[in-house]
Parts: C-alpha cells; sequence; structure tokens
C-alpha cells in the first residue's frame, strides 16, 4: 500500500490552519477578558481597602492594553478565554 503524501500533507495543513485560527480565537477571548477585568477591577478598587502593592499592581494593569501585557499576564487571560472557548466548542460538539 502506498502512502499518499499529497493528502497526508495537506491534512497537516489544514489541522495548522484550525490550530492558528483557534490560538486567534483565543487571543481574541483573552484580551475581551482583559477588558472585563479592567472594567471590574476598577470599579471593585474603589469599594476595597487594597494594600498600595496591588494597587500600584493593578493601577498599571489597567492602564496596559491586553497585546502590551507580559506573557505571564497575558495567560492568565487566555486561561479565561479557554474556558469560555470549551463550553462554547462543547455546545457545538466541537
Amino acid at each position: 500500500m502506498a502512502t499518499d503524501w499529497g493528502a497526508m500533507t495537506d491534512a497537516m495543513v489544514e489541522l495548522q490552519k484550525a490550530r492558528n485560527e483557534r490560538n486567534a480565537l483565543i487571543e481574541q477571548l483573552a484580551a475581551l477578558e482583559h477588558e472585563q477585568w479592567c472594567a471590574w477591577a476598577y470599579a471593585v478598587g474603589h469599594d476595597e481597602n487594597l494594600s498600595q502593592a496591588r494597587i500600584e499592581r493593578w493601577n498599571r494593569l489597567l492602564l496596559t492594553p491586553y497585546d502590551q501585557l507580559t506573557e505571564a499576564e497575558k495567560e492568565q487571560d487566555r486561561i479565561w478565554a479557554r474556558k469560555v472557548l470549551a463550553i462554547v466548542e462543547a455546545q457545538h460538539g466541537q
């Protein structure tokens, strides 16, 4: 039996394309999560008794667009983005 390398290559390309699209969606959802967190932190920050260190950290994060966060900070938003995406995919049988 001969291996159809062309079909395998096409399948690999399609798989990579799907991964890239999913990762792009995760980034969009993570950016939205950052915006949501900023709104929440701004509202809560005025009502809570926060330490000076937390206030300084939150102020920096509130003023930082998603695309300028560190990778570690972005990953915190991606965690929530993946949770949202998992719910959507489960509803659509993916």
